[in-house]
């Protein structure tokens, strides 16, 4: 392994690491996120060699149809991650769904969410693997 690779690899132990200490901080408890979630990605930029976490993104993958309670369980992964982490910011928290197709009822719940509270979980189609 070159040392790029690894100082990279290190990098990004040392970010999980710091993410799961914030939890703990945050929760009082060693919860493992990824318990939960398919996906859990952290966005970091480093500023005068400080990582600073300025988004979190969910990701919730399905082998068929997604469905309306799919989305409500991203959705409250998503609500867990603004109380917890982000002390409120909606802003700091991203969602998105990955699913071979998708139910209208959760379709149309999309789209009242995005009327109601200007949010939206991003809905992929994915052929990758799809059943014929």
């Amino acid at each position: 392994m070159n040392k790029q690779k690894t100082t990279v690899r290190f990098k990004f132990i040392e970010r999980v690491t710091a993410l799961r200490e914030r939890i703990k901080a945050r929760t009082g408890t060693n919860f493992d996120i990824s318990a939960l979630m398919d996906i859990f990605l952290t966005h970091v930029t480093t500023l005068d060699s400080v990582d600073i976490f300025h988004k979190f993104t969910c990701i919730g993958l399905k082998t068929g149809l997604g469905t309306e309670n799919d989305l409500n369980q991203i959705m409250k992964y998503e609500n867990w991650l603004i109380r917890k982490l982000t002390a409120g910011d909606n802003d700091m928290i991203q969602s998105m769904l990955i699913a071979f197709d998708f139910q209208d009822k959760a379709l149309e719940h999309v789209q009242r969410r995005k009327q109601i509270e200007g949010k939206v979980v991003r809905l992929i189609i994915s052929s990758f693997g799809k059943p014929e």
